[in-house]
């Protein structure tokens, strides 16, 4: 599980978002539906979702964001990626990647808005820009041990050579890693400013850093901090604990509205997205909730059986007369 890892597809972003995207599949045009987009997005590894409602959800959390942050909105785009890993990321251009495994492991609307503050935070400290400074000075200790081992290795001391070659890898990346621990931090920081400066709440990020931290102490017991690019997660929750205790913003409760629309999309995602029977599962039909018919009305739609998808949309439509 990972998050925020803005160069761990640096490459094949900067080549996908500089071509098309071939639309491949468009769910159901009476819902506005997902649209699948791929073609040389699928040929790098990186399947794009477009989805109007989403779109509009998403902006409407992350553009307060950039204007608190003094950016101008229009500049940031944002892409929804079919991967369901929980991750979120941004690139060169100010592009920010929220993946689907991030929209539907965040309990809430304030959870996700917690981690676009922080992606926020990223474009407003630079550090894209920074992450290519840091890469060519931890190339330097590489490059020269490369030379080296490859002289040791001719001269015949093979075991040396590689021994010289692994530890200046090894170097270059311990030293990446420390830079990258304290963008990270420095991105926290941002985050909870951006959210102290839109009156929004902060323990949304607090609890999703909290959850992977729970995680990532159960998946490794004994794990090296100096060989992560990421902040320990207890030691991380602790600092975002104490700015977010002192934040006169703490209990500010979400919109119902805006809840409601995010139950929303989570929903009309799994739809999408979901094993059938594992979304059959979570939503069964004797659920009459709106998130449920939702759910369900992308799912009946892949099966394909779109009797059961109208009706289920017709409920909603009857429901939420002025939900376009």
């Amino acid at each position: 599980m990972a998050f925020c890892n803005p160069l761990r597809r640096l490459a094949s972003i900067k080549a996908t978002l500089g071509r098309r995207a071939k639309p491949l599949a468009f769910l159901f045009g009476f819902v506005g539906g997902l649209l699948l987009v791929a073609g040389p997005a699928s040929a790098q590894g990186l399947i794009l979702l477009r989805d109007t409602e989403t779109e509009r959800a998403l902006r409407s959390y992350e553009d307060p964001f950039l204007k608190a942050g003094g950016l101008e909105p229009a500049a940031v785009k944002i892409y929804l990626v079919n991967d369901m890993s929980v991750n979120s990321f941004v690139a060169e251009g100010q592009n920010m990647f929220i993946q689907t495994g991030m929209i539907l492991y965040a309990r809430n609307s304030l959870e996700l808005k917690g981690v676009m503050a922080h992606e926020t935070g990223h474009i407003i400290g630079g550090h894209l820009t920074r992450d290519t400074v840091a890469i060519q000075k931890a190339t330097i200790p590489m490059l020269l041990s490369m030379v080296i081992g490859i002289a040791a290795i001719a001269a015949g001391a093979g075991q040396a050579g590689m021994l010289i070659l692994m530890g200046g890898q090894g170097l270059a990346q311990d030293q990446f890693n420390a830079f990258s621990r304290v963008q990270e931090a420095t991105a926290d920081q941002i985050a909870l400013k951006l959210l102290d400066k839109t009156h929004q709440s902060g323990r949304g990020l607090l609890a999703t850093f909290s959850r992977l931290a729970d995680e990532e102490a159960r998946a490794q017991d004994r794990m090296d901090p100096y060989a992560s690019d990421h902040p320990m997660g207890r030691d991380r929750v602790a600092d975002l604990e104490t700015e977010v205790e002192a934040s006169p913003y703490k209990d500010v409760p979400e919109d119902p509205a805006v809840e409601h629309e995010y139950e929303m999309i989570q929903a009309k995602l799994a739809g999408f997205v979901d094993p059938l029977p594992i979304l059959f599962n979570r939503f069964p039909p004797t659920d009459k909730s709106e998130p449920a018919r939702y759910a369900r009305a992308m799912a009946y739609s892949r099966q394909p059986d779109l009797p059961k998808a109208l009706a289920e949309i017709n409920s909603l439509i009857k429901d939420e007369p002025n939900n376009p």
